[in-house]
C-alpha cells in the first residue's frame, strides 16, 4: 500500500503491525469521500405481472406534413419481461380517451389482455354500475337482537 509506505517513510517511527488499522482506515475514508459508484437496484420481472405505457413528445423532431409541422405525441406500450413493444402516433394531446384506445390496441397486437390487465386501474373514473358482493368474513349475520324495534 503506497500510503503505508508514504507513512513509514515520513514517520519511521511507526510500527510494522499498524499497516492493518491504516489500510481500514483508507478504506472507511474512501466509502465516505472517495468517487461516487453507480447504483443499480435490481429489478426481477414477472411474466404477465407488468405493462409500462407513456407518452412522449415528438415537438423536438419538427415532423412536417406538406409543409406543416405536425403536433403529435407517441404512445408507447411494453413488456418489461418478454420486450414486447408497440408504438402508435397520437394526433392531439394525451387524454383519457387516446390512453384506453392506444391501450386496446397495444393488448391487440399482444393477443389479448392477461387477467389484470390494468392492475384494477379504471381509466374512465367513473364509478361502478355494480357493487361487488363483500366476502363472507365481512357479512354481518342476522341475529335475534337485530329483529327487536330499537327504542330511543
Amino acid at each position: 500500500m503506497a500510503v503505508f509506505e508514504e507513512l513509514r517513510r515520513l514517520h519511521p517511527e511507526l510500527p510494522a503491525g499498524t499497516r492493518r488499522t491504516v489500510e481500514r482506515r483508507v478504506r472507511e475514508w474512501k466509502a465516505v469521500h472517495g468517487p461516487e459508484r453507480e447504483v443499480m437496484f435490481v429489478q426481477k420481472h414477472r411474466p404477465g405481472r407488468r405493462g409500462c405505457s407513456d407518452f412522449t413528445a415528438m415537438a423536438k423532431l419538427r415532423v412536417t406534413v406538406a409543409g406543416e409541422r405536425l403536433p403529435h405525441l407517441l404512445y408507447r406500450f411494453r413488456l418489461p419481461y418478454s420486450g414486447f413493444e408497440h408504438a402508435r402516433v397520437v394526433l392531439g394531446g394525451e387524454s383519457g380517451t387516446a390512453l384506453a384506445e392506444r391501450l386496446q390496441e397495444a393488448l391487440w397486437a399482444l393477443g389479448g389482455a392477461g387477467p389484470r390487465p390494468c392492475h384494477g386501474r379504471r381509466l374512465d373514473r367513473r364509478r361502478p354500475q355494480h357493487r361487488r358482493p363483500r366476502p363472507a368474513r365481512h357479512r354481518q349475520e342476522p341475529s335475534r337482537c337485530n329483529d327487536r324495534p330499537r327504542t330511543r
